[in-house]
């Protein structure tokens, strides 16, 4: 405020006049029995004249001595013309009155002169006053400068002072809110027409896009920056490789359907240790840059999952083989069948060190059932066991491909209150912008139409 009061005050001081007219203070030109003085008229208004003024007088005296007798003295008016010969002060506008037009030797004679500037652009303007008497002609030279009114300048000073302060605010504090609503408004746009894109996606994007908005609502642009960014960033990640995530994602889901797949996987550490495995590779997915990270560790998921239902198939054909045996082996059998299980439920994914010790523990269990069950049915050949089929059927088994070329840049994705309508808030922002660089496309060119009229006037 105090840097807009003193600049304001300048502003007034060199718009304000400094002169209305003066006759310069030069020696005298002697013409014969003519002397006249000053030599030279100069006019200068530095304050200007009121546009709506019909008349805007300018008055000089100029003294005339003579050494003899002149008879018939005249004074006739030309046309004064500016530097750049596309304006003049007319002759009718310049009235000399001499106060006799004979003069006596030794007789001073006093000539006024009035130019009226009504109307006149500003400017320099030169030319002569033309003294004639019988014995000749004397050119008496003339310059005026005219100024535009004051008041029309100091309101254009003041004028533009407060557009530069305000471009200059709106410039460091506006400007980048209004950009960021508008590329908060361009994520929401694409994001509700893309149809294609899955709900994870869709809802993290629209929580990066509402915390961007609340960060603005309460002028915290670093936070708002910094969440438009996040969302950008996922964006260009899902536009890079759609194909790749779309297949991902639903991979994902057949995972998560596969706990509750026969065999189910029961509720204990291991199924624990994969709903984190997968809620793990949920998150990659939204903030890795290859499909290729992820399809690792679903691999990693899938591959705990058919080590769980290859161990649970085992246990479950050996123990439907006990029915042939007699109570006290199958109690016994049965015992260390359900130990296996119960260590299979306990178990931690990724524990490799315990699944192997558990894949030996359950063989020889399973070895040592077929064995009292062949045994049982007086060496009769039992039918082997083929190996369970894959749990996760051919489209799980199948790769991800991923792509190999790079991922493109998005570019550069912060006024007024941030409403509850998002569509609303991105189309005034936008209008701010155009009128900023509207306005400043104006200011640029009204300032170098200027700059070249000094030039050629100077």
């Amino acid at each position: 405020m105090v840097r807009l009061i003193l600049m304001l005050l300048l502003a007034l001081g060199l718009a304000l006049p400094v002169a209305l007219a003066q006759a310069q203070d030069t020696p005298p030109i002697t013409d014969g029995a003519l002397i006249i003085s000053p030599s030279r008229l100069s006019l200068a208004t530095e304050g200007g004249c009121r546009p709506w003024a019909d008349s805007c007088l300018q008055t000089l005296q100029v003294v005339l001595r003579s050494t003899a007798v002149i008879t018939s003295l005249a004074m006739v008016a030309t046309d004064l013309r500016r530097a750049d010969a596309l304006a003049v002060i007319p002759a009718a506008a310049i009235t000399p009155a001499l106060a006799k037009d004979r003069v006596r030797p030794g007789e001073v004679v006093t000539m006024t002169v009035q130019v009226s500037l009504a109307g006149i652009p500003a400017g320099e303007y030169t030319g002569d006053l033309l003294l004639v008497r019988p014995e000749g002609t004397t050119s008496l030279p003339v310059l005026v400068r005219v100024r535009d009114w004051w008041p029309i300048a100091l309101v254009v000073l003041v004028g533009a002072l407060l557009v530069g302060l305000w471009f200059g605010h709106y410039r460091d504090r506006e400007q980048p809110r209004d950009d960021l609503i508008v590329q908060a408004g361009y994520l929401n746009e694409q994001i509700n027409t893309d149809k294609e894109l899955p709900l994870i996606y869709r809802q993290r994007l629209a929580q990066q896009i509402a915390a961007a908005r609340t960060a603005l609502q309460f002028g915290r642009q670093p936070e708002a920056l910094a969440a438009v960014v996040a969302a950008q960033d996922l964006w260009r990640r899902w536009q890079s490789a759609r194909a790749d995530w779309i297949r991902l994602v639903a991979y994902l889901g057949q995972l998560r359907t596969a706990l509750d797949a026969a065999p189910a996987v029961p509720h204990g550490p291991l199924r624990t240790s994969l709903v984190r495995a997968l809620d793990t590779a949920e998150e990659t997915l939204l903030t890795a840059e290859r499909p290729k990270d992820v399809a690792d560790q679903l691999a990693t998921v899938r591959s705990g999952l058919d080590s769980f239902r290859d161990l649970s198939g085992q246990i479950a054909a050996a123990q439907t083989r006990l029915k042939n045996l007699n109570l006290a082996t199958a109690k016994d059998h049965g015992a260390r069948l359900d130990a296996c299980l119960e260590e299979l439920r306990n178990l931690t994914f990724g524990d490799a060190a315990a699944l192997t010790t558990l894949h030996a523990a359950v063989r020889t269990t399973v070895d040592e059932v077929a064995a009292a069950v062949a045994q049982a049915e007086a060496a009769a050949p039992a039918s082997p066991e083929g190996e369970p089929e894959g749990v996760l059927g051919a489209a799980m088994v199948e790769e991800v491909p991923t792509p190999v070329r790079p991922l493109p840049e998005l570019g550069a994705l912060l006024g007024q209150p941030i409403s509850a309508n998002a569509r609303a808030d991105t189309r005034a922002a936008a209008r701010r912008l155009l009128i900023f660089n509207v306005a400043t496309l104006i200011v640029a060119a009204v300032g170098l139409s200027r700059y070249q009229k000094v030039i050629s006037t100077s």
